[in-house]
């Protein structure tokens, strides 16, 4: 009997050890995902983290994390902290999951803890939804076999976009009314009165007579009171004087032209015009005031009629048979002159003939 109970005891001393062989030696780990905020919008990022935790020693470790893609969008995905504690591991984008795959190549084993992988998503939901990010995972010890390793995920609250309504308040604006106050002064304006004084000129009544005029002036032909409807002046040469259509003559240079007028009714008028420099003196008689303050020769009397004109033709020619006698009276003197010249040279020779005959 004694024999028995030792022989039960003993082999309840082995379970025991080898039951704590066993505990000791089984390898696991927890894995969970956490966002960096769990209430977003659509248009938010949002970081999720694979933390390691509880970690009793793995050789190897895998996980998947599932999202929804009409919700979130992918972005970018690390390896993170405690991931680099293996001598092989990823985290790449695969479909609608993000696989992440760790392994030490000589079998040992790894208790380290902390995050294993970052996946960074964008919201692209445009209504109100919960979308749930599903996590599995599963380990492997230094032999290769497969431990336990338990995993859970996490869920984001997207609310729908934020409208932003801007009141805007009308402006109310007061009008503003500025006075404007205008003094315009009476502009005094002094008229100014042109004075314009015409030369009084010495009527000058002439039917063919000779006018001497200066070059370079500017002489008016007065219109005979005879003389009615149009004028036509004419000027025998332009090139010594020019006559325009209302009678202004116009001296170029030295020479003689006649000028010449004729109306409408028939009469007509000429005047010889010799032209020369300021030495010579006009033949007609005129005022002093007249050359002093113009330059300006009214031939013709505008006031004349026709029977100044027989007159004047009268004494014209009274004028010209006085010139004759004189002329006459020239001529006899210097005949008798010329015959007492003669006479005198006459009795000069006569006497020098006696004078040689009487000295032979």
């Amino acid at each position: 009997m004694k024999k028995f109970k030792s022989l039960i005891s003993a082999l309840v001393a082995i379970c025991v050890v080898l039951s704590c062989t066993l505990v000791a030696g089984a390898a696991g780990a927890t894995i969970a995902a956490s966002a960096s905020k769990t209430n977003v919008k659509p248009g938010d990022t949002v970081t999720v983290s694979v933390n390691l935790n509880s970690n009793t020693g793995v050789a190897g470790l895998d996980f998947t994390l599932t999202y929804n893609t009409a919700q979130l969008e992918y972005q970018s995905s690390s390896v993170g902290s405690a991931g680099s504690s293996f001598s092989l591991k990823s985290v790449n984008k695969s479909g609608s999951a993000v696989r992440g795959a760790y392994l030490n190549v000589d079998g040992a084993t790894t208790a380290a803890t902390g995050t294993i992988a970052t996946v960074t998503f964008k919201v692209i939901a445009t209504s109100t939804a919960n979308s749930f990010l599903s996590l599995s995972a599963s380990g492997t010890d230094s032999n290769g076999n497969v431990v336990s390793v338990s995993a859970s995920g996490t869920s984001l609250s997207i609310s729908s976009a934020t409208t932003t309504t801007t009141t805007t308040k009308p402006s109310t604006t007061k009008p503003t009314t500025t006075a404007t106050t205008t003094t315009t002064k009476p502009s005094t304006t002094e008229s100014t009165t042109e004075v314009t004084t015409e030369a009084e000129s010495t009527t000058k009544v002439i039917s063919t007579e000779t006018i001497a005029v200066k070059a370079g002036n500017v002489y008016q032909l007065a219109k005979l009171s005879s003389m009615t409807g149009k004028v036509t002046y004419t000027s025998s040469k332009k090139s010594v004087a020019t006559v325009s259509d209302t009678g202004v003559i116009t001296t170029v240079e030295k020479g003689m032209t006649t000028i010449t007028a004729v109306s409408e009714n028939g009469v007509t008028k000429t005047w010889l015009l010799i032209v020369g420099d300021d030495s010579m003196v006009e033949t007609e008689s005129t005022t002093e005031e007249e050359e002093s303050t113009s330059e300006i020769l009214v031939i013709g009397d505008v006031t004349e009629e026709y029977t100044t004109e027989e007159e004047t033709t009268a004494e014209a020619e009274d004028t010209n048979k006085k010139d004759k006698g004189d002329e006459t009276f020239r001529l006899i003197f210097g005949t008798g002159a010329a015959v007492a010249v003669l006479i005198v040279v006459v009795i000069v020779v006569s006497m020098i003939r006696k004078k040689r005959s009487f000295v032979e």
